[in-house]
């Protein structure tokens, strides 16, 4: 019963271990960008023209980098930081924007070899709307905010086997953002604005 019972373990133990060995664990770089919109108004600008241009606290480009590793045939985790843009539109006598920066984490399920759908958390950081010629005024900074991701992906292939890979992104991120100060003298209050929004990203892994 001893030797059948060591044996039987034995066998066990040599399973996982090929199982583990099977299992992939590829780390890729990755960059990334997106379209975003939605999230409250900050500030509007109205041109000679008759036009006009606003920007919102969920607009309109990011761009980040980062590493995704697969840690089993259908999991993988991502990290990235990246920077968030919105301007208005571009005149020679000013502009306005809303800028943040943003560390990302992600946890992917793979139902298939080319799609996989994500959860995850969004920290931002250093976010100020600020204006430049005649759009210049205070600047506002805001409070670093955490947020949840929602996120699907559709992968031109298996980031487990060899080659570049690309990946088309839909997400939804919800986030709020709260003054804390204007030109760094305050602190000061105010209502939350929310910076929700939806994208669509392209992303490269190498």
């Amino acid at each position: 019963m001893r030797i059948t019972t060591l044996l039987g373990t034995f066998l066990l133990l040599g399973s996982v271990a090929g199982q583990a060995q099977q299992a992939p664990r590829v780390v890729r770089p990755f960059l990334s960008l997106a379209f975003t919109t939605g999230g409250d108004t900050l500030a509007s600008a109205t041109y000679t023209d008759g036009s006009s241009s606003s920007i919102k606290a969920g607009g309109e480009t990011l761009f980040k980098g980062g590493l995704d590793f697969q840690v089993a045939p259908r999991f993988s985790l991502q990290a990235s930081y990246g920077i968030h843009t919105d301007s208005t539109k571009e005149a020679k006598n000013g502009s306005m924007d809303f800028k943040r920066n943003a560390v990302e984490g992600l946890g992917f399920w793979h139902p298939s070899e080319h799609v996989r759908l994500g959860l995850g958390f969004r920290k931002t950081s250093d976010a100020r709307v600020s204006g430049s010629g005649v759009a210049a005024s205070d600047t506002i900074h805001f409070n670093s905010s955490t947020g949840t991701i929602f996120q699907f992906e559709y992968l031109t292939g298996p980031l487990t086997s060899f080659g570049s890979r690309g990946g088309l992104s839909l997400r939804y991120v919800n986030e709020k953002y709260t003054p804390s100060s204007v030109d760094n003298v305050g602190p000061v209050t105010g209502p939350s604005v929310d910076g929700s929004h939806f994208g669509v990203g392209f992303a490269w892994y190498f």
